[in-house]
């Protein structure tokens, strides 16, 4: 009995964690790294919130089918744009880039245009 009591919970957890990913896919979330507070990053959509002068700003996109976008400064500070991919796994956002690098986003809130997460390496 509570082996299925854990099972629907994860499922739950599961569930829930693909319906916000759903509300926050094919918005450009940018790191406003003005507001972040110790182990937490904060993003903002990025055509909702006019930012601070910058020498760059990271982000990313989470596209439909699992693929991700980054966003960054690159060389000579021009915008640079990689691809990978997301997944959901329990109440985490898995990235995989194809350098080999991956980490998790946890969101800590989200509202309509703001988005607090924890990354997880």
């Amino acid at each position: 009995m509570l082996l299925g009591v854990i099972v629907s919970a994860n499922q739950c957890n599961k569930n829930k964690t693909q319906a916000l990913v759903k509300e926050l896919s094919e918005t450009v979330w940018m790191h406003s790294r003005e507001e972040d507070k110790a182990d937490v990053q904060v993003y903002r959509a990025k055509d909702s919130y006019d930012f601070p002068p910058s020498r760059g700003r990271e982000g990313f996109q989470l596209m439909p089918e699992g693929k991700f976008i980054r966003m960054g400064p690159g060389a000579n500070d021009a915008p640079q744009r990689q691809e990978g991919s997301w997944q959901v796994e329990g109440e985490q956002i898995k990235v995989k880039m194809p350098s080999g690098e991956s980490y998790a986003l946890e969101v800590v809130e989200q509202q309509e245009n703001l988005l607090k997460v924890k990354v997880i390496q």
